[in-house]
């Protein structure tokens, strides 16, 4: 094991969050936490850095009134302030995450803003993923149109070098290398260079899943839910015919080993792949992000219809 996060959700609403934070000081895997900020006070944060997390999340849609519109509680703007002071007091690594959507898309600047200010060295930008409350809010995704015009303004800004652009990272569910929502927008004869040289990507060095797909679920990562419930992934933790097993029933290792739920997901090939994704020939996509196909269609071997050249084939065999 490598790496463990706690997250929510919000993590600090368990009574015991303080107890797991400092049981976790004698293992030697990496730590990283993610909060709303809500309930992070000065003890909280020194607990962590105790306890050797290396990384601290803490979650900011944006300027106050569009954080506290999108969180829905007034107010909690001022407590993720809090919560990132009294993180720096303690001497933590900081990184605010925003999850872009219609309501903040245009605030993006101001919130990057606000990131310096507070002198914090990561902005990690995540796309809005359609679970938890979000499966009630989809209309607040971006379309591909939106989407494109807002990533290559950003892909430009980082190719520029522009004064606090260089800590923003976009994050996307379960693909461990380039997905294709960074693949097509860019222009195909300057695609390789811009991503390497805005946002690190190496396409000479992309890595492949077991069963060739560039999807992680299940390989790289697992989600173990506050009842011990255990998931491929964040996209997947609401399906229940996608438990691999629970820790009160069997240890983690054997469910890792063990679970045919697991095994099928890294047997998983291009093969197995229903509709327009089983005939992608994009030798760095390979498929599709099966949480994201599940969303979309009701199964992992599903296509991820959001994808344009997806879009292209399925209208093509229809």
């Amino acid at each position: 094991m490598l790496l463990v996060r706690l997250l929510g959700g919000e993590p600090l609403l368990r009574e015991d969050a303080c107890d797991i934070i400092e049981q976790l000081h004698s293992f030697k895997f990496s730590k990283m936490f993610t909060t709303n900020g809500s309930l992070m006070t000065l003890p909280v944060a020194k607990a962590l850095h105790g306890s050797g997390f290396c990384l601290v999340n803490v979650s900011l849609d944006g300027p106050e009134s569009i954080h506290d519109a999108h969180s829905g509680v007034p107010g909690s703007y001022a407590k993720v302030i809090h919560a990132i002071e009294c993180l720096k007091q303690s001497g933590l690594r900081v990184a605010v995450i925003s999850v872009l959507n219609k309501m903040n898309v245009a605030a993006i600047v101001e919130t990057l803003r606000i990131v310096n200010e507070m002198g914090v060295g990561i902005f990690k930008i995540i796309p809005l993923v359609r679970i938890g409350r979000a499966r009630e809010n989809a209309q607040l995704q971006l379309s591909y149109e939106q989407w494109c015009e807002f990533y290559l303004w950003l892909t430009e800004q980082k190719v520029a070098k522009k004064s606090g652009f260089e800590k923003i990272q976009l994050v996307f569910c379960n693909c461990n290398y380039c997905t294709w929502e960074m693949y097509y927008p860019l222009p195909a004869e300057s695609r390789k260079r811009l991503l390497k040289e805005a946002w690190g990507i190496d396409l000479d060095v992309s890595v492949r899943s077991p069963g060739g797909l560039h999807c992680v679920s299940g390989i790289d990562r697992l989600v173990i839910m506050a009842n011990g419930d255990i998931y491929p992934c964040e996209e997947m933790f609401h399906v229940e015919h996608m438990k691999a097993g629970n820790l009160r029933d069997n240890s983690l290792a054997d469910i890792w080993h063990r679970s045919a739920r697991l095994r099928k997901l890294r047997g998983f090939t291009q093969n197995d792949i229903i509709g327009p994704c089983a005939d992608c020939d994009n030798p760095y996509c390979s498929g599709t992000n099966l949480g994201e196909a599940y969303l979309e269609t009701g199964t992992i071997s599903g296509s991820d219809l959001r994808c344009p050249e997806a879009k292209v084939n399925n209208h093509e065999v229809r």
